[in-house]
């Protein structure tokens, strides 16, 4: 098998760090539902669809490309001007044994050393970097996500409603128009007039302080600042972790305020109807999205181990690479590294590395599979070094050799776990996929129905209301 498609497949069972199983999960997530909503619509089915779609397509372009090229420029520009280099990991500010700040940067050379003295000398400074750069990467997106992109979305529905409700005077922008006002309600009483513009107000948010609490309020007291600036550092999922939790948050709040809208003035039977059903679908979705992946692979894992006696928690790149086959074919004894605390697995490493290579195999795969990083032949210092992951890679393969030794044909047992493996990774995204974009929009139109007895989308047929009450006003003069 080309080495291409082993990479692949170790990016689609990588649930922690990897893009790619997202972007695919949401991809069909955004057809699915999309798809969902027309089929089980009701008579809003057109105007729901629609509103999925734009939602759907805008948020996934926002949220998987803004974010890394925000950070990106971020580097190119604020890190640049003020000095520093950005790829120093940030964990080596917090951590106090060997791989400490001050220890790594003794071990640093030439421009490198540099780098370091850098922060060293302004360790506040770089945090305040990292941190600043994650929250304006994540803020930016979420504030066009949650301000911009639903008054766009309800814009377009409400323009669509207001035209076939043969109410013309109804701006693009879902507003009426002041002439429209003067013209109607002339002489009228001041109160019912500023009421009635109330009630056509279709924003989702009419007050500044409501959006700011919705976006940025749950954020600032869940979460770290340093730690998710560590994370982000690693991979922008973190980054996107908070920005989906956000933007599901604001689609609660949007739909609700939407619904209770349009609703003012009369009464409604069903309230909160558009909130508890785009609650169950966002739970759901951001569920699948970043911790479902890693739940699926644990149980396949344990599965595989159970029934099919074949271990398979060791990434595709190890399960499919050569020198690994070999170890497994010629019972090669792999060297324990169960014992080795922090600094001698750091000597073990850099004394290991030979002319840019690893001879020991463990550490051979701790570089394939990203746990260690090397640059010009040596250790990459800018990359904090996980030991107990490396030490977790190499109790697997430990295991995996053993349990093979004992089967009757190591080479055949070795071909079934990658067989089987494969198979594990493509049947937890598909599982996952099932869900978004099947099994939990079904979830959230069944709970519709029950809840309210229509097949029509609560907002949107407040709306739809709103502007026929308002049409058969207009012709009564």
């Amino acid at each position: 098998m080309s080495l291409t498609v082993t990479n692949i497949f170790s990016s689609l069972g990588n649930n922690s760090t990897s893009l790619l199983p997202v972007a695919i999960k949401d991809g069909v997530e955004n057809a699915g539902r999309t798809a969902m909503a027309y089929k089980n619509g009701g008579e809003t089915r057109t105007l729901e669809a629609r509103e999925r779609f734009i939602e759907g397509s805008a948020t996934s372009a926002v949220w998987l490309g803004g974010i890394p090229l925000l950070r990106k420029v971020f580097d190119k520009t604020v890190f640049k001007m003020a000095g520093y280099d950005p790829k120093i990991d940030l964990k080596y500010l917090t951590n106090k044994g060997a791989q400490s700040l001050e220890k790594v940067a003794e071990k640093a050379k030439g421009a490198d050393k540099e780098a370091f003295q850098k922060v060293l000398d302004n360790p506040k400074t770089y945090k305040a970097l990292h941190v600043s750069k994650t929250v304006v990467s994540t803020a930016i997106p979420l504030i066009v996500l949650t301000k911009f992109l639903p008054k766009w979305i309800y814009s377009i529905t409400n323009n669509v409603i207001n035209k076939k409700a043969k109410n013309p005077e109804f701006d693009s922008d879902t507003f009426i128009r002041k002439e429209y006002f003067d013209k109607n309600f002339k002489g009228s009483n001041d109160l019912i007039r500023k009421k009635t513009q109330e009630d056509l107000n279709f924003r989702a948010f009419t007050k500044k302080d409501s959006q700011s609490d919705v976006s940025f309020k749950g954020i600032k007291d869940i979460l770290n600042p340093i730690v998710a600036a560590q994370a982000a550092q690693h991979s922008p999922l973190s980054n996107m972790v908070i920005l989906d939790a956000g933007i599901s948050g604001s689609r609660i709040v949007n739909e609700e305020l939407r619904e209770r809208k349009a609703n003012e003035g009369k009464k409604n039977n069903h309230p909160h109807a558009a909130a508890l059903e785009t609650a169950i679908r966002e739970g759901g979705i951001m569920y699948f999205m970043y911790v479902g992946g890693n739940h699926l692979a644990k149980l396949i894992e344990r599965v595989s181990e159970k029934l099919l006696k074949t271990p398979i928690n060791l990434d595709p790149k190890v399960l499919e690479g050569k020198s690994f086959a070999e170890a497994i074919k010629n019972k090669t004894p792999i060297k324990s590294l169960a014992d080795m605390g922090e600094e001698e697995m750091l000597n073990f490493i850099d004394n290991n590395l030979k002319d840019g290579k690893f001879s020991d195999i463990t550490l051979k795969y701790a570089e394939k599979t990203k746990l260690i990083s090397t640059k010009n032949g040596e250790r990459n210092l800018f990359k904090f070094v996980d030991v107990d992951k490396i030490k977790e890679l190499n109790k697997n393969m430990i295991q995996f050799a053993e349990t093979a030794e004992k089967s009757a044909d190591p080479e055949k047992f070795l071909n079934k776990a990658k067989v089987v493996k494969r198979a594990g990774i493509i049947g937890n995204i598909a599982t996952s996929v099932l869900f978004v974009s099947v099994i939990i929009p079904k979830i959230m139109y069944a709970f519709r129905q029950k809840y309210t007895g229509s097949k029509e989308q609560p907002g949107i047929k407040a709306v739809e209301g709103k502007a026929n009450r308002l049409a058969e006003q207009k012709k009564l003069g």
